[in-house]
């Protein structure tokens, strides 16, 4: 449970990250 929360918090910040690294 830990390890999926974990991919997930890590998988929305990739993408915010993406974002604003596209923006």
């Amino acid at each position: 449970m830990l390890a999926e929360s974990t991919a997930t918090a890590s998988i929305m910040d990739a993408r915010m990250a993406n974002s604003v690294w596209k923006g």
